[in-house]
């Protein structure tokens, strides 16, 4: 039985996310659904033929005698990277429910938080170079680890009551002290389970590391918001 490839043609942000991409142009539904901005798609490849016209070849000859300065390729100096909103603004509305007659689960406006933390929240706390760890190594981990999602949602949950409750709408500020109490819920919940990890392990494991400094964030914004 031989392995299925995974297709490379969905949407940048759906790529970022590793998540399955429904392909609509030029906004993909799943994007839609999760209230994120979708980066477009990657353009396509131009295969070199290896047949030439005399034309071709002529013209070849001429660029390599003159003084022009070859092009810079895009994989030589650019990393493909989806282009997000740079407003600052939180993430606002619930993730859709596919069945509008059932209630969302009780978490679902977690994934508020987890997307406040990876399309927002990273940017101002790390920089670019140590984002394999922030962003790739613990949002991977997060998938599998309770007490890992926890502490990234909660980030991204602080995060976005500290910009509601900076707001003069009075139903913003409502809505960000309603999401600061769940933050703190939240982050409790990362804390228990942080703490059970390092005992069971009798040291803290980079995991734990990245968490803890995730929680003195969270705390940071629990103080200032």
């Amino acid at each position: 039985m031989t392995e299925k490839r995974r297709r490379k043609t969905g949407c940048l942000t759906c790529r970022t996310r590793k998540v399955k991409c429904d392909e609509r142009k030029p906004e993909c539904e799943r994007c839609e659904a999760a209230n994120v901005e979708c980066a477009g798609y990657a353009e396509k490849r131009r295969v070199k033929t290896r047949l030439e016209c005399p034309e071709q070849r002529a013209s070849t000859v001429e660029v390599l005698n003159s003084n022009v300065p070859f092009p810079t390729t895009p994989s030589q100096h650019q990393y493909t990277q989806p282009r997000f909103r740079e407003d600052g603004l939180p993430l606002m509305a619930l993730p859709v429910n596919p069945n509008p007659f059932q209630r969302p689960h009780s978490r679902a406006r977690d994934m508020l938080g987890y997307h406040q933390y990876l399309y927002r929240t990273l940017d101002i706390l790390f920089a670019p170079k140590s984002l394999h760890f922030w962003r790739d190594y613990l949002c991977e981990a997060a998938w599998e680890m309770e007490w890992m999602f926890d502490a990234i949602v909660a980030l991204g949950s602080m995060h976005r009551a500290t910009l509601l409750l900076s707001k003069n709408s009075s139903s913003d500020r409502d809505r960000g002290l309603d999401t600061k109490i769940v933050a703190i819920q939240i982050y409790i919940r990362a804390l228990e389970g942080v703490s059970r990890d390092i005992n069971e392990n009798k040291r803290a494991t980079p995991l734990a590391v990245g968490v803890l400094i995730l929680m003195a964030y969270i705390e940071v914004g629990r103080e200032t918001s």
